[in-house]
Protein backbone atom coordinates (compact mmCIF):
# COMPACT_ATOMS: atom_id res chain seq x y z
CA UNK A 1 0.00 0.00 0.00
CA UNK A 2 1.17 3.90 -0.79
CA UNK A 3 0.76 5.87 2.05
CA UNK A 4 0.04 9.74 0.68
CA UNK A 5 0.55 12.86 2.67
CA UNK A 6 2.30 14.78 5.09
CA UNK A 7 4.26 12.59 7.72
CA UNK A 8 0.88 13.60 10.35
CA UNK A 9 -0.72 11.95 7.31
CA UNK A 10 1.19 9.02 6.94
CA UNK A 11 1.17 7.59 10.68
CA UNK A 12 -2.53 8.31 11.28
CA UNK A 13 -3.47 5.85 7.88
CA UNK A 14 -0.66 3.71 9.45
CA UNK A 15 -2.32 3.39 12.44
CA UNK A 16 -5.37 2.98 10.73
CA UNK A 17 -3.97 -0.22 8.58
CA UNK A 18 -2.56 -1.54 11.90
CA UNK A 19 -6.03 -1.02 13.56
CA UNK A 20 -8.40 -2.79 10.68
CA UNK A 21 -5.60 -5.43 10.25
CA UNK A 22 -4.86 -4.44 6.72
CA UNK A 23 -1.41 -4.21 6.73
CA UNK A 24 0.62 -6.44 4.86
CA UNK A 25 4.38 -6.97 4.38
CA UNK A 26 4.91 -3.85 3.62
CA UNK A 27 4.62 0.09 2.39
CA UNK A 28 5.84 2.82 0.38
CA UNK A 29 5.40 6.59 1.68
CA UNK A 30 5.46 9.10 -0.57
CA UNK A 31 7.54 12.66 0.71
CA UNK A 32 8.08 15.95 -0.33
CA UNK A 33 11.74 16.71 0.26
CA UNK A 34 11.57 20.19 -0.02
CA UNK A 35 8.99 20.10 3.30
CA UNK A 36 10.62 18.09 5.21
CA UNK A 37 11.79 19.70 8.52
CA UNK A 38 13.82 17.34 10.74
CA UNK A 39 14.38 13.64 12.06
CA UNK A 40 11.20 14.53 14.24
CA UNK A 41 8.78 14.73 11.11
CA UNK A 42 7.87 11.30 12.27
CA UNK A 43 7.61 9.85 15.75
CA UNK A 44 9.84 7.58 16.93
CA UNK A 45 6.91 5.05 17.39
CA UNK A 46 6.54 5.20 13.49
CA UNK A 47 10.11 4.54 12.80
CA UNK A 48 10.34 1.53 14.93
CA UNK A 49 7.21 -0.54 13.03
CA UNK A 50 7.83 0.72 9.75
CA UNK A 51 10.81 -0.30 9.60
CA UNK A 52 10.00 -3.92 10.99
CA UNK A 53 8.27 -4.12 7.13
CA UNK A 54 9.79 -6.89 4.90
CA UNK A 55 9.28 -4.70 1.99
CA UNK A 56 9.53 -0.45 2.45
CA UNK A 57 10.31 2.59 0.13
CA UNK A 58 10.29 6.32 -0.05
CA UNK A 59 9.01 8.13 -3.42
CA UNK A 60 10.09 11.36 -3.62
CA UNK A 61 8.88 14.28 -5.77
CA UNK A 62 7.58 17.75 -6.15
CA UNK A 63 5.45 20.16 -8.18
CA UNK A 64 8.68 21.35 -9.68
CA UNK A 65 9.87 18.86 -12.11
CA UNK A 66 14.18 19.96 -11.63
CA UNK A 67 13.67 20.05 -7.87
CA UNK A 68 16.66 18.60 -7.57
CA UNK A 69 19.21 20.82 -9.34
CA UNK A 70 16.93 23.79 -8.83
CA UNK A 71 16.01 24.21 -5.28
CA UNK A 72 18.65 26.11 -3.12
CA UNK A 73 18.15 23.95 0.05
CA UNK A 74 18.01 20.52 -1.58
CA UNK A 75 21.20 19.79 0.12
CA UNK A 76 19.69 20.45 3.35
CA UNK A 77 16.64 18.86 2.51
CA UNK A 78 18.44 15.63 1.09
CA UNK A 79 20.59 15.32 4.32
CA UNK A 80 17.49 15.40 6.30
CA UNK A 81 15.73 12.32 4.32
CA UNK A 82 19.03 10.03 4.46
CA UNK A 83 19.19 10.61 8.38
CA UNK A 84 15.21 9.65 8.14
CA UNK A 85 16.07 6.71 5.51
CA UNK A 86 18.56 5.44 7.70
CA UNK A 87 16.42 5.52 10.48
CA UNK A 88 12.91 3.84 8.74
CA UNK A 89 16.04 0.88 7.43
CA UNK A 90 15.07 2.14 3.80
CA UNK A 91 17.55 1.19 1.08
CA UNK A 92 15.47 2.20 -1.46
CA UNK A 93 13.64 5.76 -3.90
CA UNK A 94 11.48 5.71 -5.63
CA UNK A 95 11.57 8.90 -8.33
CA UNK A 96 9.30 9.44 -11.27
CA UNK A 97 11.06 9.42 -14.64
CA UNK A 98 10.19 13.60 -15.87
CA UNK A 99 11.88 14.59 -12.75
CA UNK A 100 14.90 13.28 -15.25
CA UNK A 101 13.77 14.95 -18.15
CA UNK A 102 16.52 17.75 -18.36
CA UNK A 103 20.30 17.38 -17.51
CA UNK A 104 20.09 13.68 -15.82
CA UNK A 105 23.50 13.34 -15.19
CA UNK A 106 23.55 16.58 -13.16
CA UNK A 107 20.18 15.12 -11.25
CA UNK A 108 22.12 11.69 -10.59
CA UNK A 109 25.22 13.52 -9.37
CA UNK A 110 22.93 15.86 -6.68
CA UNK A 111 21.51 11.85 -5.81
CA UNK A 112 24.76 10.21 -5.57
CA UNK A 113 25.84 12.71 -3.33
CA UNK A 114 23.44 13.13 -0.73
CA UNK A 115 21.82 9.36 -0.89
CA UNK A 116 25.10 7.28 -1.70
CA UNK A 117 23.71 4.05 -0.13
CA UNK A 118 20.51 4.12 -1.56
CA UNK A 119 19.17 2.28 -4.54
CA UNK A 120 16.85 4.44 -7.23
CA UNK A 121 13.91 3.23 -9.16
CA UNK A 122 12.56 4.80 -11.64
CA UNK A 123 8.95 4.49 -11.85
CA UNK A 124 7.06 5.53 -15.61
CA UNK A 125 4.75 8.74 -15.66
CA UNK A 126 1.62 8.79 -16.48
CA UNK A 127 -1.40 11.42 -16.46
CA UNK A 128 -1.01 12.21 -20.17
CA UNK A 129 2.55 13.59 -19.53
CA UNK A 130 4.82 13.17 -22.76
CA UNK A 131 8.48 12.47 -20.69
CA UNK A 132 8.40 9.76 -18.98
CA UNK A 133 5.77 7.63 -20.44
CA UNK A 134 7.53 5.79 -23.12
CA UNK A 135 9.77 3.39 -23.02
CA UNK A 136 12.47 5.56 -25.15
CA UNK A 137 12.28 7.73 -22.34
CA UNK A 138 13.21 5.53 -20.09
CA UNK A 139 15.53 3.53 -21.67
CA UNK A 140 17.02 6.98 -22.46
CA UNK A 141 17.58 7.10 -18.51
CA UNK A 142 18.96 3.91 -18.06
CA UNK A 143 21.23 4.33 -20.52
CA UNK A 144 22.58 7.76 -18.31
CA UNK A 145 21.74 6.01 -15.12
CA UNK A 146 22.81 2.06 -15.37
CA UNK A 147 22.49 1.28 -12.29
CA UNK A 148 18.97 2.48 -11.44
CA UNK A 149 16.14 0.13 -11.86
CA UNK A 150 12.20 0.25 -12.57
CA UNK A 151 9.07 1.01 -10.49
CA UNK A 152 6.96 -0.36 -13.30
CA UNK A 153 3.29 1.48 -13.00
CA UNK A 154 0.71 -0.32 -14.93
CA UNK A 155 -2.20 2.40 -14.00
CA UNK A 156 0.17 5.13 -16.14
CA UNK A 157 0.62 2.81 -18.60
CA UNK A 158 -2.61 2.73 -19.00
CA UNK A 159 -3.62 6.25 -18.58
CA UNK A 160 -2.42 6.07 -22.64
CA UNK A 161 -4.99 5.06 -24.98
CA UNK A 162 -2.10 3.26 -27.43
CA UNK A 163 0.15 1.88 -24.44
CA UNK A 164 0.34 -1.78 -23.74
CA UNK A 165 1.53 -3.40 -20.53
CA UNK A 166 3.14 -5.93 -23.03
CA UNK A 167 4.86 -2.65 -24.49
CA UNK A 168 6.77 -2.80 -21.72
CA UNK A 169 7.32 -5.43 -20.59
CA UNK A 170 8.23 -6.93 -23.60
CA UNK A 171 11.47 -4.76 -23.96
CA UNK A 172 14.37 -6.84 -22.06
CA UNK A 173 15.79 -3.41 -21.23
CA UNK A 174 13.21 -2.47 -18.90
CA UNK A 175 11.51 -6.17 -18.02
CA UNK A 176 15.56 -7.31 -16.59
CA UNK A 177 15.59 -4.02 -14.67
CA UNK A 178 11.89 -4.27 -12.72
CA UNK A 179 12.07 -4.43 -9.12
CA UNK A 180 8.76 -3.24 -7.97
CA UNK A 181 5.07 -3.19 -9.32
CA UNK A 182 2.63 -0.42 -8.66
CA UNK A 183 -0.76 -1.47 -9.26
CA UNK A 184 -4.21 0.19 -9.89
CA UNK A 185 -6.85 0.55 -12.64
CA UNK A 186 -6.38 3.74 -14.81
CA UNK A 187 -9.70 5.48 -15.32
CA UNK A 188 -7.94 8.78 -16.98
CA UNK A 189 -9.88 7.39 -20.45
CA UNK A 190 -13.32 6.72 -18.77
CA UNK A 191 -16.20 8.71 -19.80
CA UNK A 192 -17.93 8.55 -16.46
CA UNK A 193 -17.23 8.31 -13.22
CA UNK A 194 -16.47 4.94 -11.95
CA UNK A 195 -16.42 5.85 -8.05
CA UNK A 196 -19.64 7.42 -8.33
CA UNK A 197 -21.37 4.36 -10.34
CA UNK A 198 -20.63 2.73 -6.86
CA UNK A 199 -22.54 5.28 -4.69
CA UNK A 200 -18.98 6.99 -3.65
CA UNK A 201 -19.95 10.32 -5.46
CA UNK A 202 -17.04 12.59 -4.05
CA UNK A 203 -14.55 10.35 -5.14
CA UNK A 204 -13.29 10.62 -9.62
CA UNK A 205 -9.47 9.06 -9.08
CA UNK A 206 -7.32 8.32 -11.31
CA UNK A 207 -6.19 5.94 -9.75
CA UNK A 208 -8.97 3.58 -8.72
CA UNK A 209 -9.04 0.29 -6.59
CA UNK A 210 -10.10 -2.63 -9.15
CA UNK A 211 -12.23 -4.12 -6.16
CA UNK A 212 -14.32 -0.95 -6.21
CA UNK A 213 -15.22 -0.51 -10.04
CA UNK A 214 -15.84 -4.50 -10.47
CA UNK A 215 -12.79 -5.13 -12.84
CA UNK A 216 -10.03 -7.56 -12.95
CA UNK A 217 -6.81 -7.54 -14.32
CA UNK A 218 -5.69 -10.27 -17.08
CA UNK A 219 -4.75 -13.84 -15.26
CA UNK A 220 -1.58 -13.27 -17.27
CA UNK A 221 -0.85 -9.51 -16.21
CA UNK A 222 -1.56 -11.17 -12.25
CA UNK A 223 0.74 -13.81 -12.90
CA UNK A 224 3.59 -11.83 -14.31
CA UNK A 225 3.24 -8.68 -11.75
CA UNK A 226 3.10 -11.36 -8.51
CA UNK A 227 6.78 -12.01 -9.55
CA UNK A 228 7.72 -8.98 -7.05
CA UNK A 229 6.81 -6.83 -4.65
CA UNK A 230 3.58 -5.11 -5.49
CA UNK A 231 2.37 -1.46 -4.12
CA UNK A 232 -1.54 -1.03 -4.36
CA UNK A 233 -2.05 2.77 -4.74
CA UNK A 234 -5.96 2.65 -5.64
CA UNK A 235 -7.89 5.33 -3.14
CA UNK A 236 -9.71 4.22 -0.70
CA UNK A 237 -13.68 5.92 0.31
CA UNK A 238 -13.46 7.46 3.16
CA UNK A 239 -16.69 5.37 3.71
CA UNK A 240 -14.98 2.42 3.43
CA UNK A 241 -14.42 2.52 7.37
CA UNK A 242 -13.28 -1.48 7.49
CA UNK A 243 -11.23 -1.39 4.39
CA UNK A 244 -12.99 -4.25 2.82
CA UNK A 245 -12.65 -3.14 -0.64
CA UNK A 246 -8.83 -2.89 0.05
CA UNK A 247 -8.45 -6.67 1.57
CA UNK A 248 -10.32 -7.49 -1.68
CA UNK A 249 -8.01 -6.11 -3.91
CA UNK A 250 -5.36 -8.21 -1.77
CA UNK A 251 -7.93 -10.97 -2.42
CA UNK A 252 -8.01 -10.23 -6.32
CA UNK A 253 -3.91 -9.94 -6.56
CA UNK A 254 -3.71 -13.51 -5.04
CA UNK A 255 -6.64 -15.41 -7.18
Amino acid sequence: MKLLGTPLDCMMKFKMLEEKRALSQGLEISLIPNKLRGIDDFEPWFYSQFSKLKYKSVHIGDMEPEFLTSSKCISEKLDILSKMLKDLEVDTVIIHAHHFQHEPIKVKKVLDAFLPHVEIYIENNGFGSGCGSRVDDLIQIFNDCPEFKLCLDICHIKDHENFTFDDFVSVDALRDRIKQIHFSYSSRLEKENLYANKGYINYDPHHALWSIIGKTPSSKTKEFIRQYPVILEGVISREDSNLAYLKKEVELLDS
